[in-house]
């Protein structure tokens, strides 16, 4: 599960293009189940999404999201898809 620390807290942000606001809250932990329950209570359906390649973030095409990745291996950003 990446790099853990005894003092790390997870946050997680979420940015309205549209409506230039960003939302961000503390999170338990970085799991799957997490990350996607936070995103489906917070995000529309057929919205975009963008994310890096963290593999809690898979499967977010099955939920009737656009889901855009970078892959910060050998790249930040590729056009509108930045983290």
């Amino acid at each position: 599960m990446g790099i853990k620390s005894r003092d790390s807290i997870a946050v997680m942000g979420m940015l309205d293009r549209d409506a230039r606001q960003v939302r961000a809250k503390v999170i338990p932990d970085v799991r799957r189940d997490t990350l996607q329950r936070e995103i489906l209570k917070e995000i529309a359906g057929k919205s975009t999404i963008y994310t890096d390649g963290w593999p809690g973030y898979d499967h977010l095409r099955t939920k009737e999201f656009v889901h855009e990745t970078v892959n910060h291996l050998n790249e930040y950003v590729r056009g509108q898809v930045h983290t």
